[in-house]
């Protein structure tokens, strides 16, 4: 599987430590990112406050960029890994994108119903976590492709 399939394309299979592979991809991007970040900007000078607000702004403009190039990359990436488990890529809304709905819910009431959305997010997050990131997936071929894991098959020698 080349790099494009990997973090960019939405079919097929991927074990688990070519999503652990893009994963610390996307943390070395991140810290990279950061890091340029701060050393441009350097210490706070108030004679320097528009040069900085340039760099800022640039900076967000890029960080927006890399976000959502990095948004569509993580999706597809987990979305294989869903289909090694054979799975649909649909679990993602459960994974992914019911938590965060149910966290703004969270926000906007108080007491005990607070307590039991932000409680069923973080599971749902736990659960997605483990599904994706930490279980094996099917054995042989599923609906999905082969088997990431089996063995190459060898087309018999010809005499």
């Amino acid at each position: 599987m080349d790099w494009t399939t990997l973090f960019f394309r939405f079919n097929g299979r991927i074990n688990r430590a070519k999503f652990w592979l893009a994963s610390l991809v996307y943390t070395t991007i991140m810290i990279a990112l950061v890091a340029a970040f701060i050393v441009s900007i350097g210490e706070f000078d108030k004679d320097r406050i528009g040069e900085m607000v340039g760099t800022s702004l640039l900076f967000i403009a890029i960080g927006g960029v890399v976000f959502l190039i990095m948004v569509w990359s993580s999706f597809a990436t987990a979305i294989k890994r869903l289909h090694d488990r054979n799975k649909s890529g649909w679990w993602m809304l459960l994974f992914w994108v019911l938590p965060s709905i149910i966290g703004i819910a969270a926000d906007s009431i108080s007491g005990i119903g607070s307590f039991v959305l932000n409680a069923a997010s973080v599971l749902l997050s736990i659960w997605g976590f483990v599904e994706v990131g930490c279980l094996r997936g099917t054995q042989g071929p599923n609906e999905y492709g082969p088997d990431p894991l089996g063995a190459p098959t060898i087309a018999p020698a010809v005499s």
